[in-house]
């Protein structure tokens, strides 16, 4: 089927619709119509569009089965790229060989860059991410190489992320690296624990302390008894 973008294949096995453009052989990606279009007697299909002609016949068409190897090319915090040997940078090595990154909660923008080893019209290369622990589905971002995340709280996440060829064939394993995000001082259990003993240190201060109070009023009260016994005592005598 001929569009205002390209020619469009549509499968009718899989309803699924296979787009081609410039970057695959055509004169143009516009087109004059159903108008401009026929069909010889060996089967050999022309399209006319704006700029001459397509002349093809279906089945020389061939889909490109290569299945291409996914990396994660770059990774940034605040929007500045993270090496080994960067200040404040958490690699210990490239980021194509990382598995994992611990990023304490104050580096709380970082970024990944990722791509499919596909050279055949890479242009046209598809990705989907997802943040294991955060995401609740795939991201699918077409031709965008790039996934950005803000103000995860702390804890454990795995980033994920998938790419196709040119002709829509899925690596559906894809990469992936796990992410520990540390908690603030005051969200440590440590810093909880100490709380709690201090807590329960001034609970029992403050206890002993209207105990003791408590004591001496009481002593004080029967020193007055006492003396006051006496004195009742003297006087009746």
């Amino acid at each position: 089927m001929s569009t205002l973008n390209g020619l469009s294949m549509f499968n009718l096995k899989t309803r699924t619709f296979k787009n081609y453009d410039v970057s695959d052989g055509l004169q143009g990606n516009e087109f004059n119509g159903k108008d401009a279009v026929y069909k010889s007697r060996t089967g050999e299909l022309f399209f006319g569009g704006t700029r001459g002609f397509n002349v093809f016949h279906p089945d020389s068409i061939k889909s490109n089965p290569f299945i291409p190897p996914v990396y994660i090319t770059d990774f940034s915090i605040f929007n500045q790229s993270m090496n080994v040997g960067t200040k404040g940078s958490p690699l210990e090595k490239n980021i194509t060989e990382v598995t994992r990154i611990t990023l304490s909660h104050s580096q709380s923008v970082f970024s990944f860059e990722f791509v499919a080893l596909n050279y055949t019209h890479s242009e046209k290369n598809q990705y989907a991410y997802f943040m294991e622990g955060f995401d609740k589905n795939w991201s699918y971002v077409g031709t965008k190489r790039t996934a950005t995340y803000t103000n995860l709280n702390p804890g454990e996440y795995t980033f994920h992320v998938k790419g196709s060829n040119n002709d829509g064939i899925w690596n559906e394993v894809g990469t992936s690296v796990k992410i520990t995000i540390t908690p603030p001082f005051w969200q440590t259990t440590w810093f909880r624990i100490l709380v709690s003993v201090i807590i329960i240190g001034m609970l029992v201060a403050w206890y002993n302390m209207r105990t003791a109070r408590i004591r001496s009023r009481n002593r004080e009260l029967e020193q007055r008894i006492l003396e006051r016994t006496a004195q009742l005592e003297t006087a009746n005598k």
